[in-house]
């Protein structure tokens, strides 16, 4: 063998090993990162044929994905008081069942200042175990906050109270609350239902034990018409929202299962507006528009912006 011939062998060698390497380096990036689930289908973005409703502003969204790449919010734990729940409860929530989690969320929706959640915890109104929480304990430490002249509840959340209580029929009528009724105890009264007494459990319990859209969807709208049975004037799709946002700041959820979210917060249907000026969208449209807004701002930024869609007000 000649000396052309060995630098040939060397150089085929060299191309095999160099090829075996790259494909070997891609397999390896493709087993590692895994393309995420779409919350529209629960499908990856290989397979996913879905796409918002025809006559979107276009270019609304894109500005909207312009000002999202250069702005420092990245994902909820960066806007308000979320970042202060998952300061405070990211180390207690790590077993707790979701409906507990949801409840003690959707309290701190109500009464979101940082040293009331601070004292929830340090004066166990919170217990992190059953019962899970006690209310007379939670009543006197807002009432102490409210009497020594600290805020208690947000501008956010104010316009949201509890109005009445529908009672079962075989208890008696609907039960108008007095004007002058203690604003505190209203609100707990209000974060007592909400909590317990109209939290779906059990449902939750098997979406947790086996995530799924049907059971993720059923969780969610039971949850809501059952607060509407109980009482009135409390607990929106903001709220819910809110609470959602809290939940997703401790707690990892698939997105391929999140199969609806809550679709008539302020922001959101402004959002609509500007996208669709002429049209009435459906339940099911604006969830596609949701999802829209959420697979655009992901690949400008990898971050978990499912629950934040609304950054066209607060990143501009």
């Amino acid at each position: 063998m000649n000396a052309k011939q060995v630098r040939r062998r060397y150089k085929k060698t060299k191309q095999q090993e160099y090829r075996k390497t790259r494909l070997q380096s891609k397999s390896c990036r493709q087993k590692g990162r895994p393309r995420k689930a779409r919350p529209c289908c629960g499908l990856n973005s290989n397979n996913c044929r879905c796409k918002p409703p025809p006559g979107m502003r276009k270019s609304y969204l894109n500005d909207l994905c312009r000002r999202y790449s250069k702005t420092a919010l990245a994902s909820f734990q960066d806007t308000t008081d979320v970042s202060s729940f998952q300061r405070l409860m990211a180390e207690h929530c790590g077993q707790l069942p979701l409906g507990v989690l949801l409840a003690y969320a959707h309290t701190h929706v109500v009464f979101n200042q940082d040293h009331l959640l601070q004292s929830f915890i340090q004066q166990k109104a919170f217990l992190f175990k059953p019962p899970w929480f006690d209310w007379q304990k939670l009543q006197s430490i807002v009432q102490k906050s409210k009497q020594a002249g600290q805020k208690t509840r947000s501008s956010n959340y104010r316009n949201a109270f509890l109005r009445r209580i529908r009672l079962p029929s075989h208890i008696g009528k609907v039960r108008l609350l007095q004007s002058n009724c203690d604003t505190v105890e209203r609100a707990v009264l209000a974060c007592r239902i909400v909590g317990e007494d109209a939290m779906p459990g059990a449902c939750l319990e098997l979406y947790e034990n086996n995530p799924s859209r049907d059971l993720w969807k059923a969780s969610m709208l039971t949850w809501l018409e059952a607060v509407h049975r109980k009482c009135s004037g409390f607990f929106n799709h903001y709220y819910l929202k809110c609470a959602l946002d809290r939940a997703f700041a401790v707690r990892t959820f698939s997105t391929s299962t999140i199969s609806w979210w809550p679709t008539e917060c302020p922001a959101y249907r402004q959002w609509y507006k500007l996208l669709y000026p002429d049209r009435h969208l459906t339940e099911a449209e604006k969830f596609q528009v949701l999802c829209t807004t959420y697979v655009a701002l992901n690949q400008k930024k990898k971050a978990c912006a499912a629950s934040q869609k609304h950054w066209h007000r607060r990143a501009g």
